[in-house]
């Protein structure tokens, strides 16, 4: 559970953490290094949207335009304060990354006759916050860290985590004066409050701060900007270096309880904004807890508020149930991770039996059989090294995987310890997705071992010995064989293919065979060469006389024979039959090679996703030779999103921009930019944009390692280098080029296939 209390920026048990826009959590202290001043020339554009999306588009952070306490907001039109809705900060792309020129606004409330929102001017106090993990950015005020709420539920963690680790390193009575002492975990220190006020270069400690404002003042400034006169009277000021930040109990209710009312386990603090009132209600749009004052003062008014107990309860038996399934995931991981550290001993007893098998069967042959046997032991050898090679990989992956599942099970099980429902339901949306997705990890595929400690060979030497030794045993034997079935051949005749019945479609070809007349047949043998006129393989042995090869490559002639087999021998091959696969490539996106926010829909050829971050879906192919090129149609574009197009291997990170790591090759666009990327290298930019409507192609060139791209049938630039077969990868898996695409819920784009090559 450490990880989880670790802070991103300095590595460190978190101190004072304080909630991101975009749920993720860094200290008090470190979100100041995270925020920086927007550039002079970061404009914004005005934009009219209409009405009935006018609650859809958040297009600023309330904290840039808006007073989140006195729910009242600056007009672009007049010195007026007019009453506002609160809404949550929207997440957007770094505008120094990714050269975005829209950003995002509040929500706000628009009267019916109006067509649309004009954008008002950046105040020049806006600066840019840029989360550590996701690198996304959002626009805080001059209040800067102090507008982020604090991760209540965290702080509680923590506290009881040090504690118990102070106890744990607490050292025992000294034995001698000499014995060094245990080292004691140091707490961090307080930090000092500096107010927020004071101009210059020397700002004065803070000795105050206010509740309603959440701003912190020294005496001179609080006399200045926070006097206790006015609408001002009624805010509530506490001592700025006090932990617990509750309003102070009036004089005039003497009967009022310190501590927040607990109510059947339901913890209900004081409400900020009206101190005697209990915070019983809960508003899903702003996610902020309310009393009832607050809702009948309109500040949450066309919002939807649900009783702060109820919903705490919904939520938590709602996580409650995710973990239950991980739980049953991770004890099954568990007992992988125990049944793969034990299968390498297994496997190496296997190999030993096996080996010494091989070795006495072979040394009753003779010496001719002396080179087969050195070849039969060097064939173990390098299988039990890939059975060991591949035990090893899954055994550190799951391993891995079980330590960040038990380490999230934990900090879930501390969260459901506290019993502060604001401070639960801030984390509890985001943890409950966190372990839905962690599940979905855990699949029937990474619970199972990928080998098996047996070896899946045997080697048969009483036959071949036998007609070594005693050539004419066979002829005794085909002898009898003949003289009970009069009329059939002692071997097989060579079968014939159908080729009236054979045929292929896209990259699947169909065979069918029947055995010559009178023979006595016990299985067929189906060979095919590799498409380019290479040595013949087998690729199905049974008694069935139609088979059906999927997985080959397009725009390739194939050669297939087959030939009849029985204890007496095999016959000669068939005539070869040749069939030519699909010039052009088509195929669908597949759910299966995509992240589970991706969306599919129109027979998986139309891709979005319910997320605001970027995820990667692949195709339903791969590639390892020849051209091949297909489109991508862009049916919906809204928010200045960037989707990325290109080719990516089977194990690219599906949770990231396609482009950003070394296993995917891509083109990311905006409406007015384009770049190439490639192990989060940007390279090749062009002033060329989408829209809706617009077609951008890929066009893979295995032969020549380059990926080229197309916006609306003009090439983009230079092509993108490809790896070439000759690397570091697996032949069988790393090298298969698949189509791939990422996207995020602002866009939705359609794929068509079976398209032919703009250079052809």
């Amino acid at each position: 559970m450490e990880e989880e209390l670790q802070c991103p920026v300095c590595h460190c048990i978190f101190n004072d953490p304080v909630i991101l826009p975009c749920n993720h959590n860094v200290c008090y202290q470190c979100a100041n290094t995270l925020i920086h001043p927007l550039p002079s020339a970061y404009n914004i554009v005005t934009q009219q949207f209409p009405q009935h999306d006018a609650d859809k588009v958040s297009l600023l952070s309330e904290t840039v335009l808006s007073d989140s306490d006195s729910g009242y907001s600056a007009s672009s039109s007049g010195g007026s304060d007019t009453p506002c809705t609160p809404s949550s900060t929207t997440i957007v792309n770094d505008p120094f990354h990714s050269h975005a020129s829209a950003i995002s606004i509040a929500q706000t409330t628009t009267p019916a006759t109006l067509t649309g929102v004009n954008l008002p001017s950046l105040p020049e106090s806006v600066s840019c916050l840029t989360c550590p993990i996701c690198n996304r950015a959002s626009f805080v005020d001059d209040r800067g860290i102090n507008g982020l709420p604090r991760n209540k539920a965290m702080n509680s963690i923590v506290g009881r985590y040090t504690r118990t680790l102070d106890a744990s390193l607490r050292p025992p009575p000294p034995v001698s004066p000499k014995k060094p002492a245990t080292p004691v975990l140091r707490r961090p220190q307080k930090p000092v409050q500096i107010c927020q006020l004071c101009e210059g270069k020397s700002p004065q400690v803070a000795t105050v701060k206010c509740l309603q404002c959440e701003v912190l003042y020294c005496n001179v400034c609080r006399e200045k900007c926070h006097p206790s006169r006015g609408p001002l009277a009624k805010h509530t000021l506490v001592n700025a270096d006090s932990e617990k930040q509750e309003p102070a109990r009036k004089i005039g209710y003497p009967t009022l309880p310190n501590k927040p009312i607990v109510k059947n386990g339901v913890r209900l603090p004081s409400c900020s904004h009206h101190p005697t009132e209990k915070t019983s209600l809960y508003c899903l749009s702003c996610h902020l807890p309310l009393c009832v004052l607050c809702q009948d003062e309109g500040r949450h008014k066309n919002h939807e508020v649900k009783p702060i107990g109820a919903l705490y309860k919904s939520r938590k038996g709602q996580l409650s149930q995710q973990m239950s399934s991980l739980s049953t995931k991770a004890r099954q991981a568990k007992d992988l991770v125990m049944a793969l550290r034990e299968m390498p001993a297994e496997i190496e007893k296997s190999s030993n039996e096996l080996e010494s098998k091989t070795v006495t069967q072979l040394n009753h042959l003779m010496e001719l059989l002396q080179r087969k046997k050195e070849d039969f032991l060097q064939i173990i050898g390098k299988e039990r090294e890939a059975k060991c090679k591949m035990v090893q990989e899954q055994l550190q992956q799951a391993t891995m995987k079980l330590r960040n599942t038990t380490g999230l099970l934990e900090y879930c099980i501390e969260v459901m310890k506290d019993n502060d429902p604001s401070a639960f339901l801030q984390v509890s949306q985001s943890l409950t997705e966190r372990v839905a997705c962690n599940e979905q990890q855990w699949n029937d595929r990474n619970l199972a071992p990928r080998t098996k400690s047996e070896f899946e060979m045997d080697l048969v030497t009483s036959s071949m010995a036998t007609e070594i030794e005693k050539l004419d045993f066979f002829q005794m034997k085909v002898h009898l064989v003949f003289s009970r079935f009069n009329s059939l051949s002692p071997v097989p005749s060579k079968p014939v293919i159908r080729a009236e019945e054979c045929g292929s479609r896209n990259n699947t070809v169909t065979l069918s065979w029947v055995a010559a007349p009178k023979s006595m047949v016990e299985i067929f043998r189906l060979e095919m060469d590799d498409g380019n006129n290479g040595n013949f393989r087998e690729v199905y042995a049974g008694k069935e006389t139609v088979c059906t090869v999927d997985g080959l490559h397009f725009n390739s002639v194939y050669r297939a024979r087959v030939r009849a087999c029985n204890k007496a021998g095999s016959s000669p091959y068939s005539d070869p039959l040749q069939l030519q696969t699909s010039e052009v490539a088509s195929f669908h996106l597949d759910p299966k090679q995509g992240h589970c926010d991706i969306r599919l829909t129109n027979n998986n050829c139309t891709v979005t996703s319910e997320s605001f971050d970027d995820r990667v879906v692949l195709g339903s192919v791969g590639f390892s030779r020849g051209i091949h090129y297909w489109e991508f149609s862009v049916d919906r574009y809204e928010g200045r999103p960037d989707p990325s197009f290109g080719v990516a291997f089977y194990d690219v990170d599906k949770g990231q921009l396609l482009g950003k790591e070394s296993r995917g090759w891509g083109m990311y666009i905006d409406e007015s930019r384009s770049w190439l990327m490639h192990n989060n290298e940007h390279s090749n930019r062009h002033d060329v944009g989408v829209k809706v409507g617009s077609r951008v192609g890929v066009l893979l060139d295995i032969a020549r390692s380059m990926l080229s791209f197309y916006v609306n049938g003009k090439q983009q630039g230079i092509p993108l280098a490809l790896p070439t077969s000759q690397g570091n990868y697996h032949a069988r898996n790393q090298t298969l080029f698949f189509p791939a695409i990422s996207v995020n819920r602002n866009v939705e784009v359609t794929l068509h296939t079976g398209l032919r090559s703009p250079t052809q």
